[in-house]
Formats: C-alpha cells, sequence, structure tokens
C-alpha cells in the first residue's frame, strides 16, 4: 500500500481536475474520427491475437462486461460515472443504470450524455434506501478518495444480500510500475491518493464489512497503461 505525502489540499485537488476528462463534454464523431476509431480498433486486435490469443481476448471481454457477464441484470450503480460512457455500456447489456459524482460539472456531463440518472454529492451523505441495487461499481475510483474504507462502507449498505460489489483499481505490485517506476501512468499524482496491492484491497474490503472476497489481476488494459507510460517517459526525459 502506499499512499501520497504530503496530501493535496481541496483547492490543490480543484485544479488538478479542472482538465479532467470527466469535465469535457464529447460530441458525436466525425466520419474522420469514425474511420480512425475503427483502424485503431483492428489494429488493436490482431495486436492482442498475436501476444496472447484467447486469453487476452477473453480478459479484455471480461474486464468490457464489468465482470458481471455471469450476473442477471438488475439495478445498477456506478460510483464516480465519470463522464458516463460505462453507464451506457451497461445499459446496452441489459442493466438499469444510476450513476454518482461529486462534482456537479461531471454529473452534468454524465446526465447529458447518457439520459440516465446521476446523483450528485458523496455516495456516503445521499438519501438512497439500504439495499436498492443489485450490483455497485467503481472503475478506477477508490484510488482518488481520502477515505476508502467508508467509502466501500457505504456500498456495502447500498448492496441488495447477495448483490455484488466490482471494484477496479490499479495494483501497486505490477509489473507495469516495477518497470516503468516514476512514470508509471498509475501513479497520477495528485489525482490518485493511495494504490492497493491485492492483499491491501482485500483488507479494506474486509473491514467495509465484505467477507466474500475475490481479488485478482488482468492484463485487459496493459497495452494501454504501458503505452501511456512510455509517452510520459519520453516527455519527461531521463533522470
Amino acid at each position: 500500500f502506499v499512499w501520497l505525502d504530503p496530501s493535496p489540499t481541496k483547492r490543490q485537488l480543484e485544479e488538478a481536475y479542472a482538465s479532467y476528462y470527466t469535465h469535457s463534454q464529447i460530441g458525436p464523431m466525425s466520419r474522420r474520427q469514425l474511420v480512425r476509431a475503427y483502424i485503431m480498433r483492428t489494429i488493436l486486435r490482431a495486436y492482442t491475437f498475436l501476444l496472447g490469443g484467447t486469453s487476452i481476448a477473453r480478459a479484455i471481454h471480461e474486464a468490457n462486461r464489468l465482470y458481471l457477464g455471469d450476473v442477471k441484470p438488475g439495478r445498477l450503480l456506478e460510483v464516480g460515472c465519470g463522464d458516463g460512457r460505462t453507464m451506457t455500456k451497461m445499459k446496452d447489456l441489459g442493466w438499469q443504470v444510476e450513476g454518482q459524482e461529486v462534482d456537479l460539472n461531471a454529473t452534468r456531463v454524465a446526465a447529458e450524455r447518457t439520459g440516465l440518472p446521476v446523483h450528485c454529492g458523496e455516495l456516503e451523505c445521499l438519501e438512497i434506501p439500504k439495499e436498492t441495487y443489485d450490483a455497485i461499481v467503481m472503475i478506477h475510483v477508490i484510488e482518488h478518495v481520502r477515505d476508502p474504507v467508508g467509502l466501500l462502507k457505504a456500498c456495502n449498505r447500498l448492496l441488495k444480500p447477495g448483490g455484488a460489489l466490482v471494484v477496479v483499481t490499479p495494483n501497486v505490485e505490477s509489473l507495469g510500475h516495477r518497470k516503468f517506476g516514476r512514470y508509471w501512468r498509475d501513479i497520477d499524482a495528485p489525482r490518485h491518493l493511495q494504490v492497493f496491492s491485492r492483499i491491501t484491497l482485500s483488507q479494506v474490503a474486509e473491514a467495509a464489512g465484505f467477507k466474500d472476497n475475490t481479488v485478482t489481476t488482468t492484463v485487459a488494459h496493459a497495452h494501454f497503461v504501458a503505452g501511456t507510460s512510455i509517452a510520459i517517459q519520453r516527455r519527461e526525459g531521463p533522470l
């Protein structure tokens, strides 16, 4: 478990998020952008096959379904829904989706983009009845919050008995971190206040009341993290 020291102030964090992707409303893509996206997707599929064939393709497929592929769709909350793209994807998979964001501008962007309900405010403070959701997901959120145990306790309260919580977050013991060190994309200071290992993430979940936990790693988006880390390293130059 590693954390940012000194911890950024509220104002520093507001400045760090001012140009974050959650604050941008992306309109319909042009024909040129669509063609470029199709070409890049085709290249990625070929690259995936050459590297690991079906195993990596399966990992990407599971990640795209937020590891809920075997769960019957019901009512789902995305904590820290950002610009709403994941909400739309889960709606297309049959889920009844709602979102949550702490930032008013990000809330507006997600609501306008998806047309789905988005709650604004800290999850712990929202007046949502307990045992409301069949599943709660948070994708690269827990590393941003000051009180991860408190956040997961709020999730536990909102889940129905037998409901599923999915948390995706960087792994401080990953090959990417060992390879790129200070240039690792998922350090992302000052927005990432802490980064977990598999053991410490499990400990946080247990402290929040989740007893039946599975913590694992995935190569689903390793190509993106590696590519971004290389770009950071090239921009900053040698030590």
